[in-house]
């Protein structure tokens, strides 16, 4: 009966029961995982954004890139720089190679 007394006594007190429910909830969520989970899933969402952030960068390289060469002047000066060609009308010189 003193079992069921203390009970009742412990009920009236509605900070003692808060309390009580704050603890267990703080317990689920430390050992379900969960605090876990949300530092592991902030910490991803760290990343992602910064591989986001670099893919942007990059693309706009790209998008300056791709603008560059929609003009045709850039476009046979790229040409000749990377293929080694000549227009009408250059020098070339031939300098002989040391053996």
């Amino acid at each position: 009966m003193k079992v069921f007394q203390y009970i009742d006594q412990w009920l009236k007190q509605p900070k003692l029961i808060m309390g009580f429910c704050l603890v267990l909830i703080l317990f689920n969520i430390v050992f379900d995982g969960t605090l876990f989970q949300i530092r592991k899933l902030y910490l991803q969402q760290k990343t992602l954004d910064q591989q986001t952030l670099e893919i942007q960068t990059k693309n706009q390289i790209l998008i300056e890139k791709m603008e560059k060469l929609s003009d045709p002047k850039h476009l046979e000066k790229e040409v000749r720089n990377r293929f080694d060609l000549a227009s009408q009308g250059d020098l070339i010189f031939i300098f002989p190679e040391d053996e």
